[in-house]
C-alpha cells in the first residue's frame, strides 16, 4: 500500500518563526533610524538656537568700549563698582571675562532661553598672527568667546576680535 502525503498548504513552525524574525529585525532596524533622525532634529535645532543666541550675545558685548573709559589699563575681568547680576553696570568688553549667564538672558535680564542653557564668557588679550593664544598683557587686541552649553553639553562657540583702534574708527 502506498502512502501518499497531502500537499503542504501551511506554513511549518520554523517558517513562520524565520518570519517573525526577519518582521522584528525589520522593525527595529526602522524604529532605530526614526530615533536617530529624532536625535539628529534636535541636534540641529540646538545649535541653531546656540548660534543665534551667540550672535546676541556677541553683539551685546561689541557695542561696548574697548576698555574701561574710568580706568584703561585695568585688567581683565569687572571692576569692583560693576554688578555681575546686571549687565548694564558693563562698561567695557573685558567686563564680560568669566561671566556666566544661566538661564541666558539679554541685557535687559529678559529670559531667551530655558534654565538648562549657559553662557560662559572669556575676554582674553591676543595677537594678530596667532590669534588662538591668549597673551598675559595688553596686546591693543581682545578675543571676547562665548561657549552655550545646553543640558551640561557644550552645543557651541562664537567669538568676536576687538582692536583698541576700532573705536577710532567707528
Amino acid at each position: 500500500m502506498r502512502s501518499s502525503r497531502p500537499a503542504r498548504s501551511a506554513f511549518t513552525l520554523i517558517e513562520a518563526t524565520l518570519a517573525v524574525a526577519i518582521v522584528a529585525i525589520m522593525i527595529g532596524a526602522g524604529l532605530s533610524a526614526v530615533t536617530q533622525s529624532q536625535r539628529s532634529r534636535r541636534l540641529a535645532e540646538e545649535m541653531s538656537k546656540a548660534r543665534g543666541l551667540a550672535a546676541i550675545l556677541l553683539e551685546e558685548v561689541g557695542a561696548l568700549a574697548y576698555c574701561d573709559p574710568q580706568e584703561p589699563t585695568r585688567p581683565l575681568g569687572p571692576d569692583t563698582y560693576e554688578d555681575v547680576q546686571d549687565r548694564f553696570t558693563f562698561d567695557d568688553i573685558d567686563d564680560y571675562d568669566g561671566l556666566m549667564v544661566t538661564p541666558v538672558t539679554d541685557k535687559d535680564a529678559t529670559w531667551l532661553t530655558d534654565d538648562q542653557w549657559v553662557a560662559n564668557f572669556t575676554v582674553t588679550w591676543i595677537v594678530s598672527d596667532d590669534p588662538g593664544t591668549a597673551q598675559p598683557q595688553e596686546t591693543n587686541l581682545k578675543r571676547i568667546r562665548v561657549v552655550l552649553s545646553h543640558a551640561g553639553r557644550d552645543v557651541y562657540s562664537g567669538s568676536i576680535v576687538r582692536s583698541k583702534g576700532w573705536e577710532a574708527l567707528q
